[in-house]
């Protein structure tokens, strides 16, 4: 009851009432039966609907509640600061608690949707509120929207992320940034993201093509990706009609990397060598093992370059090796196949579509 609210008790019957003001504390004033009264414990006994004395609320604050307080329904505003479990509040809101729960719902009824929306009021009044989040119960999910998902309220632009290295700096440092364009990660170089996910440590000043800037990971030093594996590293890479035709793995038992084409293994990398194979997984066996067919084209018509160049350092060792059929004879070795006794073998060779045969001497001198 505020100072100078004023109404009547008359005839000692709960009726009428004046509070009066006179020394900080509110007092009522009863009217006939023989005089008046200031004292508060004489207001004994009223029935309702004149029972609305049944707690007092001191002028200047000093007097707690007696018991738990019923709104009916109304509003309570113009609130400075609201302290709940505080006995001094600093902020609108001040709440302290044994769990430190703060729980809200749009309704109370069993088995129906429920939710919370949390908003700030827009740069422009007449706009609608912007959202910061919003909880909804549905009956088989519990969703989370954060910055929009509202058709009654704005929807944040940018969101951005902060982290500090220890608990009392205070601003921190921005790590991520989302915004219409793509998320952000970053260390140290805020900024809005150019492609859909952008990593950046530092800025290179280059551009991503059209066709690969879905992730960029950008530096202005040495980039790179880091998988960490106790068994296998992988990438995949799949469509509609398969999950995984092309492949990148790293099998850490054998230290070896396989690339796959076509859903097989189709190069094999170790400490030994490289091995190209036709489907026939298998570790090199020397530094470029090739299975299957070999079709090298020196494709400038007009450089002096020759197709296959090979040297040999070791000059005590056979320059190349032949193992195969010979040319006469599709079942007979090289080997076996000689004419005189100095040829030891030929090798075949087609020239533009004609095949010729190269032989080979005892030595250089035959």
């Amino acid at each position: 009851m505020a100072g100078g609210a004023s109404s009547k008790i008359k005839g000692g019957v709960a009726a009428h009432n004046e509070a009066v003001v006179t020394d900080g504390a509110i007092h009522v004033q009863i009217e006939g039966g023989g005089g008046s009264t200031t004292n508060h414990n004489l207001l004994l006994n009223l029935v309702a609907p004149n029972d609305d004395h049944t707690q007092y609320y001191h002028i200047d604050g000093r007097r707690a509640l007696t018991g738990d307080m019923d709104a009916g329904g109304f509003d309570l505003a113009n609130i400075t600061l609201l302290g709940v479990g505080v006995a001094a509040p600093v902020y609108p809101i001040d709440l302290v608690g044994s769990n430190g729960v703060i729980r809200f719902a749009s309704v109370t009824t069993d088995a129906t949707y429920k939710q919370f929306q949390m908003v700030c009021r827009h740069y422009t009044n007449a706009e609608e509120n912007i959202i910061a989040l919003q909880l909804s119960a549905f009956a088989a999910e519990n969703r989370f929207y954060w910055g929009g998902g509202s058709a009654s309220f704005n929807t944040a632009t940018s969101q951005r992320f902060y982290a500090a290295a220890n608990s009392t700096t205070t601003t921190g440092t921005e790590m991520a940034r989302l915004t219409t364009t793509g998320l952000r990660l970053q260390s140290g170089v805020a900024g809005n993201a150019s492609y859909l996910l952008h990593v950046v440590s530092g800025a290179s000043g280059g551009a991503a093509g059209a066709s690969a800037d879905d992730l960029v990971i950008e530096n202005a030093g040495a980039v790179g990706i880091g998988l960490l594996s106790t068994t296998t590293c992988s990438i995949f890479m799949g469509d509609a009609a398969a999950s995984a035709p092309g492949r990148v793995i790293y099998t850490h038992a054998t230290d070896h990397l396989s690339l796959f084409a076509q859903n097989s293994e189709q190069i094999r990398l170790d400490g030994t060598g490289v091995r190209i194979q036709d489907g026939v997984a298998a570790a090199p066996s020397y530094p470029l093992h090739v299975v299957g067919q070999t079709y090298i084209n020196q494709s400038n018509a007009s450089g002096a370059i020759p197709c296959l160049e090979l040297d040999q350092d070791d000059t005590d060792e056979e320059f190349i090796e032949f193992d195969g059929t010979s040319a006469a004879s599709a079942a007979a070795s090289i080997s076996s196949w000689t004419s005189g006794n100095t040829i030891q073998g030929f090798v075949r060779v087609t020239i533009n579509g004609t095949d010729r045969w190269i032989p080979f001497y005892d030595d250089p001198t035959s």
